[in-house]
């Protein structure tokens, strides 16, 4: 799966590019370099409206429409019925995941989890995409982006949330003598961002004190019921102590 995110600004980054599931690129997609002297002039426009256009990966037959893609990389939207998407896309979803798209989705999640009442994050894991390669050797491209944060619950069984392509992550675990359990939670969505806090507040608020994070993609499944011996699971939770 694939995020792009097109922004017109002077002077700063204006396309972001986020790998979702790992480096590996479907073998139908091509890569082209829009701005290079071998290419058509099609896209060589873009400079004067200063949104620059370096590298695409993708279908051919969106590259080949120069005038739907500069249209989506403008932020302007394209109907499906009709255009050169009727009938070519396709659910690239994987399997016995739920995912979060619309409110009915939210509601759907919270209503399975109790609104999260009562859970504990057990574990919350970030995968940035960067990584060194040798002492003199890096990949510096933080082009993944993932959070994977499992949650325990009395009510249900575990519940594993995965945010794909994270914008922010605030984290903010439990004071001392106070203890983790969450009373309830929110989360919206707003231009395609998924957002999701630890508490129930009204609207979405960047500036709240507890844990929130937020994502261009959020997928969910339940995993296997607990059936921990409290000992021993206490044991190797303290390795971490």
């Amino acid at each position: 799966m694939k995020f792009l995110k097109a922004e017109i600004y002077r002077g700063e980054i204006l396309i972001n590019i986020i790998t979702a599931e790992s480096f590996t690129l479907p073998e139908y997609w091509i890569h082209r370099k829009p701005m290079s002297s071998e290419e058509p002039s099609k896209y060589k426009k873009l400079k004067k409206q200063n949104l620059i256009f370096s590298d695409y990966w993708g279908v051919s037959y969106l590259y080949e429409d120069a005038e739907t893609l500069i249209s989506l990389l403008k932020g302007e939207s394209v109907p499906v019925k009709g255009s050169i998407f009727d009938g070519n896309i396709t659910d690239n979803r994987a399997a016995n995941w739920n995912y979060i798209e619309t409110t009915s989705d939210i509601e759907n999640l919270f209503q399975k989890v109790l609104g999260f009442h009562d859970s504990v994050i057990n574990k919350i894991d970030y995968v940035s995409g960067a990584f060194g390669v040798s002492k003199n050797s890096m990949y510096s491209s933080a082009d993944i982006k993932r959070v994977t944060i499992t949650f325990d619950s009395p009510w249900c069984n575990p519940v594993e949330l995965i945010f794909e392509g994270v914008t922010a992550l605030n984290l903010r675990p439990p004071k001392d003598n106070y203890f983790a359990d969450i009373f309830d939670a929110s989360m919206f969505i707003e231009d395609t961002i998924v957002y999701f806090f630890d508490s129930k507040i009204k609207e979405i608020d960047t500036t709240y004190e507890g844990t929130w994070i937020s994502a261009y993609g959020l997928r969910w499944r339940f995993l296997p019921a607990l059936e921990r011996d409290f000992d021993e699971y206490r044991k190797e939770m303290e390795m971490y102590l």
